[in-house]
């Protein structure tokens, strides 16, 4: 089972590394990537145009070339509600992968319990900064993120994209200790896509 990493630089925009970064409460897991596993990934992008109707306007409209369609990554997976993240024999979550073994809570204080990663999720959507999305490894060329993906003066280890979090949806049925969620992300201008 294959780990993804999602970091919140606390930066607005790539690129500007030495610019006023945010930090505490205002950056997800205090800036620490947040392993996610047992995940699935999914790339969509539409064409640039304007085709909605033009209000007053009595002639037929002409389509618009402007840069209104992101392209958007989704991420999917599951936790569980009774879930420790440092257990092994928690098959789903289990994050000592990658010299990581505990995230943050909403109080900033260490966690190893699977439910939290919720807190993490929403939060994501909630923070002003970019999310850099990368594997933790640098010769896996067979992937969705390696083969969108850049280095750069942020992150110049791993290729990543930059995305902004803009939905997350958590679905959990009546009598299951399981919780689905999927993480909608845009991929900020200025990426290779």
């Amino acid at each position: 089972m294959t780990t993804i990493y999602i970091k919140d630089r606390g930066i607005i925009k790539p690129g500007e590394e030495s610019g006023s970064v945010f930090t505490g409460t205002s950056i997800v897991n205090a800036g620490t990537e947040i392993p996610l596993k047992g995940i699935s990934l999914g790339y969509s992008r539409g064409m640039s145009y304007d085709d909605k109707p033009q209000p007053g306007a009595y002639e037929k409209p002409e389509l618009n070339f402007v840069s209104i369609t992101s392209p958007v990554i989704t991420i999917s997976g599951n936790i569980k509600d009774d879930g420790d993240l440092t257990s092994s024999g928690n098959v789903v979550n289990q994050i000592t992968e990658g010299g990581t073994t505990s995230i943050k809570d909403w109080e900033l204080s260490n966690t190893a319990n699977e439910i939290n990663m919720l807190f993490l999720l929403d939060k994501l959507c909630e923070t002003r900064g970019y999310k850099e999305v990368y594997y933790k490894d640098a010769t896996n060329n067979n992937n969705l993120v390696y083969g969108l993906g850049i280095t750069d003066t942020g992150n110049t280890t791993y290729r990543h994209v930059h995305v902004l979090c803009k939905g997350l949806r958590i679905t959990q049925n009546a009598g299951s200790s399981l919780i689905t969620w999927t993480l909608t992300c845009e991929i900020m201008q200025g990426e290779s896509v």
